[in-house]
């Protein structure tokens, strides 16, 4: 059994059209484009900032390995980032 009610919104001198019939759902049950997008992107923001870290710190890594193999074989750069990458 589902419930049909139609709204009339009223702002100022404009009138909004009353809701669409068939928008309407039973009582407690939600439209399917609701599937929790704000959830979603939160988790998807968690990964990457985990995937970003993970990554960061492989890049220490490979500095620290390339250092020493540019001392094993006594190669000598100057050159260096601003941010020392």
């Amino acid at each position: 059994m589902s419930i049909k009610k139609t709204i009339k919104f009223t702002t100022g001198s404009v009138t909004l059209p009353p809701t669409s019939s068939s928008h309407v759902l039973p009582i407690g049950e939600q439209p399917e484009g609701n599937l929790d997008a704000l959830n979603k992107l939160e988790d998807a923001m968690k990964k990457l900032f985990r995937n970003l870290d993970l990554l960061k710190e492989n890049i220490k890594k490979l500095k620290v390995e390339n250092q020493k193999l540019k001392d094993a074989l006594g190669i000598i750069t100057t050159e260096e980032n601003i941010d020392g990458y």
